[in-house]
């Protein structure tokens, strides 16, 4: 069902669209607005699963936002569902696939426009780039509930750790049909959900594609799988705000609802501490505060080549407070 906004989008080749599949996005929804337009994108599209907060009526209030809607079960058809804006919602330029609660983010944005960005891509012929989800939290205890608004995500939850990311690297795709441009990228698993709770999500998706005239096909089973690309030899960034307030009361509802991997296999071990630990404090020895996204290159959680170096120093903007993180705003 069309909801709200245009039904279909033209984006420029070095235009950026959003598609994001969302259920009860409110404490996330204004930060994610604010963050993906403050960035540059031209247009953003919401697939309401059956949302009953006020997710669709603050969608409802931006400009250049659609909003669709469907009722299928999400455990069952989250994927499909996804695939479905990606082939409705790509136009001619870039489209991100994202999760409520990410925030993508990509190295030296200080000194280069998002234009900039997927023109480096353009240039270089690349189709997908790999993200990188890092999961952030406050050195603070949790609450069980989570507010109506999360409030500024970036500003409250500003911390994260790599130790256990870091600690097994990967291949980045077994897929032979995809071209890696750049082997120091690796698949990484674990994080700070290892640390905690002995889990072991995947970390690395291909989040931002272009589907337009290219030979890429996005999985209908999983978002951190994907075919006939050409992936980027730059890495980017997903800020995941799961761990916030809120975190114990949504942990029992996946788990109610069996709707992820096997039906929610990773929150029936969440669930396990968070029933035991009221009041949990993610913070520990490694625990480090987010400044700038270039610290997670220096860091070894995202990589460069020379080749964007390059391209960054032809075309570096002028910005000030460069090495300053830079907050989402409104536009």
């Amino acid at each position: 069902v069309h909801l709200h906004g245009p039904a279909s989008i033209a984006t420029a080749p070095d235009e950026l669209s959003v598609v994001c599949l969302v259920r009860n996005g409110e404490p996330w929804i204004r930060s994610f607005l604010d963050h993906y337009f403050n960035l540059g994108a031209v247009h953003i599209c919401f697939m309401d699963n059956g949302s009953t907060d006020a997710t669709v009526r603050i969608a409802q209030s931006y400009d250049r936002v659609t909003i669709l809607k469907s009722d299928l079960p999400y455990g069952r058809y989250k994927h499909f569902l996804k695939w479905y804006l990606t082939e409705h919602f790509a136009g001619n330029g870039w489209m991100l696939v994202a999760d409520i609660d990410e925030l993508f983010n990509y190295p030296m944005s200080n000194q280069l426009e998002l234009a900039g960005f997927l023109s480096y891509l353009n240039h270089f012929e690349y189709t997908a780039v790999a993200t990188q989800m890092l999961d952030m939290y406050a050195n603070r205890s949790l609450k069980k509930s989570v507010p109506k608004d999360a409030g500024p995500l970036m500003e409250i939850y500003d911390c994260y750790e790599l130790d256990e990311a870091l600690t097994k690297k990967r291949k980045l795709s077994q897929d032979v049909s995809n071209t890696i441009s750049n082997n120091e990228i690796k698949r990484l698993k674990g994080g700070v959900r290892k640390r905690l709770f002995g889990a072991k999500p995947v970390l690395t998706k291909f989040s931002l594609l272009r589907l337009y005239n290219t030979t890429v096909t996005r999985s209908k089973f999983s978002a951190h799988r994907i075919s006939g690309a050409k992936i980027a030899d730059v890495s980017c960034v997903l800020l995941h705000y799961k761990l916030i307030d809120g975190f114990y009361d949504y942990t029992d509802w996946a788990v109610s609802q069996k709707c992820y991997y096997k039906e929610s296999m990773q929150y029936r071990i969440y669930q396990k501490l968070l029933h035991t630990t009221p009041e949990l404090n993610i913070a520990g020895a490694s625990t480090r505060t987010l400044r700038h996204i270039d610290q997670l290159v220096d860091e070894g959680f995202l990589v460069v080549s020379d080749a964007y170096k390059a391209w960054v120093a032809d075309t570096a903007i002028v910005s000030s407070g460069q090495n300053e993180f830079h907050f989402a705003r409104k536009p």
